[in-house]
């Protein structure tokens, strides 16, 4: 009895690591992918990575380790960005709190998938809001408003909407179950 009640924790324990440690991996192609140089007209369509990376980390792991990755994820971006140190960190933090908060139920007579892109783009806007108005408390100079908010923010639910479908394929060829994490 003991003997399996071991194995169960040490078999959560590697799928943990696991977990952390391609979260880790996927975590450093998105800092890649978000300080990627781009010109003018594709930044306005380019996906918010650090919102698509905390919110997949928020489905995959538990609430206290995509808090933490999320604000390991804003330092490292400050850093990157030369901006002010804990900016990205609190709208990152903001965001992963957010979306465990808010469960992904359908609230309107839509599909589930429909209503996350919905509340993906939402997270979207709210992290530029976030970020727009603590660059703009701190006297920073910004372009707060303008098309490449309202753009990213739909890429990045549409990414959401095929990016869920693919990892959830993945989950499936592992077979590996997530749902022991659910209460984190």
């Amino acid at each position: 009895m003991y003997i399996d009640i071991l194995k169960i924790a040490l078999r959560r324990s590697i799928l943990i690591l696991l977990k952390i440690s391609l979260m880790t991996h996927y975590g450093f192609l998105m800092l890649w992918l978000s300080v990627f140089p781009l010109s003018h007209f594709w930044e306005m369509l380019w996906p918010l990575w650090p919102v698509w990376f905390v919110l997949v980390v928020g489905e995959v792991l538990p609430s206290y380790l995509s808090v933490l990755l999320a604000w390991l994820l804003g330092i490292m971006l400050d850093s990157l960005y030369n901006s002010m140190l804990g900016l990205h960190a609190i709208a990152l933090i903001s965001i992963s709190y957010l979306k465990h908060y808010f469960s992904f139920t359908p609230s309107i007579e839509i599909s589930k998938k429909a209503n996350e892109v919905i509340l993906i783009v939402a997270f979207s806007l709210l992290y530029q809001i976030i970020i727009g108005t603590l660059q703009w408390i701190a006297h920073i100079p910004t372009q707060m408003i303008g098309p490449h908010i309202l753009g990213s923010s739909i890429t990045t639910g549409l990414l959401w909407y095929y990016g869920s479908a693919s990892i959830k394929k993945i989950y499936r060829f592992f077979n590996v179950d997530g749902t022991f994490l659910a209460n984190g």
